[in-house]
């Protein structure tokens, strides 16, 4: 049996354990309505002691007089406090300020509010449905049986929609088992919420807030309008801005007249007082603290890196910026991007320079590597759109590359095969014993951070020095447009496709292959000139264009969910249909019928994947938008001048603008 196999079962053993111990540790109300005894929870450090239930009643009962609450609930005086001496009264425990906790299969059969206390009646019927009894008939003490442990933090979901969203999030999120070694996450989600094991707040929230975006369980009650998409529209259209040469970058930002919600046909909510809002904005406010005193920086390294997919999906892009360096800020005392004895010159140990454990765990310690590379890799792809200038740099890395998944944690593997990003054609050469589609994936991404680099610092290092020509002719150019050829062509056989035989798509192998083509886009753009037939650079981008594309009618072909894909291929997508657009243009003024149908059926492929995206995600609806404004802008009046008229190929999907 392999290693992933083995982790599956660890995984849903640990699950169950963990369902089996809530039920265990939640006690029922008893028939006579007396709470049982419960542990003394005082004696156990909290984390966060303004969140639990406890210190709310520490701060109620304070004084030598006892305090009556609602609903028929008695605290005695702080001096004389006995947990056993409340009285629940059945008649009013539908209003009690101490929620029912609804059973997964009732929160299943109706969606429960993730803002709002469940709807007891519902609730109700349904189990004695379940039970094979009525559901009008006179409810019973039996009825009324879950409470909540005193000691879980208020701002949490109630457990067994905490274990269904921490379920979904290691299903559906792409890296999210690179990111948390998923049995040690579940061992530790079984233990008291007071405890130094449990997991990290802000991990939660941030875990919540990601897969509130998968999860049927989750709904929010607002809509966001999306009239006016504002500056953030700078961080996702740069290459169309600087592609069309529009003068004016606010046309981009222009109010529009439709919403989310007309899109998306009322779906999701992204509003601020929403489920995983709230969640996203607590594990930003519980961030801060732990992050001054050094406490579990690991963790919270871990929460910036989950709650930065979240971010870039419901289209914060400001808080995505933030979160991203914070990523970035932290690897550095972490000291994650190096590995000794490749570190920096010292007389003291290399351990006593970071802040990382002396000897961690072999899990611990591709656990690290797991998230360096990560954060790596989110900040090449999610700023593929700007010309702003990287902050992590190749030259500083010394960190060895993953292993795959199913060799997790690796203790097996020979270091000395391993490679690194200073590895001799590292680049080119795939191990297969080393390799999987994540370390295509890496790979793909230091290709995309070269071709950034060397854009951004061309006129820096060129001109400034009197060098004046044409950047094509410069060794660097020819030697990263030809390792990027290299790439594509050593990638091996039983990589090359995203679609397995079974039909299964592999999300993180879509995006390795999507990359390069990308990166050969963004390197021969700006020198691409269409009108000519023998322009080298408009033949590249052209036949790039075109080879995403044909992973995109691959991808169509299945009923994949779009959602489940990694939704930064959103920027390729959208890169894809506005370099079609630029030659679309061309072959209309030069009166090519037959090319202007082909590259219009073309662009309408990537126009309804991007829609389809579109309705799940605010980054898939911003690079639509973009691409509906540059179509309206520069092809529309085209095709309505004399016999150039050619409506784009009619879709399901109707037209945004």
């Amino acid at each position: 049996m392999d290693a992933a196999k083995i982790e599956e079962l660890e995984a849903k053993i640990a699950t169950l354990t963990a369902k089996l111990t809530l039920y265990e540790t939640i006690p029922s109300v008893r028939s006579s309505y007396n709470a049982p005894p419960m542990q003394n929870l005082a004696a156990v450090p909290s984390q966060d002691s303004s969140l639990d239930g406890l210190s709310m009643l520490n701060a109620s009962s304070q004084g030598s007089q006892p305090v009556s609450l609602p609903n028929g609930i008695n605290i005695p005086p702080a001096d004389s406090f006995d947990m056993t001496a409340f009285q629940l009264d059945p008649t009013s425990l539908s209003n009690s300020l101490l929620p029912a906790t609804p059973s997964l299969s009732a929160m299943i059969a109706g969606t429960v509010s993730a803002t709002a206390a469940p709807d007891l009646d519902f609730m109700e019927k349904f189990e004695r449905v379940r039970r094979g009894g009525s559901a009008f008939h006179s409810p019973s003490p039996s009825d009324f049986t879950q409470l909540i442990d005193m000691s879980w933090p208020v701002r949490f979901p109630q457990p067994e929609l905490l274990h269904h969203l921490v379920d979904t999030f290691f299903a559906c999120v792409p890296h999210a088992k690179r990111v948390l070694h998923r049995p040690t996450f579940m061992n530790q989600l079984l233990k008291h919420p007071n405890s130094a094991d449990f997991p990290a707040h802000v991990v939660l929230h941030a875990i919540c807030a990601t897969a509130s975006l998968y999860s049927p369980l989750v709904t929010d009650s607002n809509e966001r309008d999306m009239c006016n998409i504002g500056p953030d529209t700078l961080f996702n259209s740069a290459i169309a801005t600087r592609r069309w040469n529009i003068k004016d970058p606010s046309d981009l930002r222009a109010p529009r007249p439709h919403t989310y919600a007309n899109v998306n046909g009322k779906t999701k909510s992204m509003e601020q007082n929403g489920f995983g809002s709230k969640h996203a904005d607590w594990c930003m406010d519980g961030w801060l603290e732990p992050a001054r005193t050094g406490k579990r920086i690991v963790q919270l390294l871990q929460s910036q890196l989950i709650i930065t997919w979240y971010f870039h999906s419901v289209g914060r892009t400001v808080d995505l910026w933030v979160s991203l360096g914070g990523c970035i800020r932290m690897i550095t005392p972490l000291g994650l991007s190096a590995m000794d004895p490749w570190g920096p010159l010292s007389r003291q140990p290399y351990h006593t320079l970071v802040l990382t454990p002396e000897a961690p765990m072999p899990e611990q310690m591709e656990i690290f590597r797991n998230l360096f590379w990560l954060t790596y890799t989110n900040e090449r792809v999610l700023t593929a759109g700007t010309v702003w200038p990287l902050v992590m740099q190749d030259d500083d890395i010394s960190q060895l590359f993953p292993v795959r998944a199913k060799d997790f944690p690796g203790a097996s593997i020979p270091i000395e095969i391993r490679q690194r990003l200073t590895t001799s054609k590292s680049l080119s050469t795939h191990p297969p014993e080393i390799t999987d589609s994540f370390t295509l994936y890496i790979k793909a991404c230091i290709h995309l951070g070269k071709v950034k680099t060397f854009n951004g610092r061309f006129k820096l290092k060129y001109e400034s020095a009197g060098n004046v020509g044409d950047p094509r002719e410069t060794t660097e150019f020819q030697m990263l447009d030809s390792a990027i050829q290299r790439f594509k062509i050593s990638i091996p056989k039983n990589l090359c496709e995203f679609i397995s035989i079974d039909g299964k798509v592999d999300p993180t192998l879509h995006m390795a292959l999507l990359l390069p083509n990308v990166a050969t886009i963004l390197l021969h753009d700006p020198h691409a000139n269409i009108e000519s037939p023998d322009c080298t650079s408009a033949e590249r981008i052209l036949t790039a264009a075109r080879a995403i594309l044909d992973d995109v009618y691959k991808l169509a072909a299945t009923s994949f969910d779009l959602l489940l894909l990694d939704h930064a291929c959103s920027l390729g997508w959208s890169i894809c249909a506005t370099t079609l657009m630029r030659f679309l243009r061309v072959k209309i003024l030069a009166g090519d019928q037959a090319e202007t149908s082909r590259l219009c059926a073309e662009i309408q492929v990537a126009r309804f994947m991007l829609g389809n995206l579109g309705e799940r995600t605010i980054c898939g609806l911003r690079q639509i938008m973009i691409l509906e404004k540059l179509y309206a802008q520069d092809i529309e009046p085209l095709m309505t001048q004399g016999s150039n008229t050619l409506p784009l190929v009619a879709t399901s999907h109707a037209p945004l603008i």
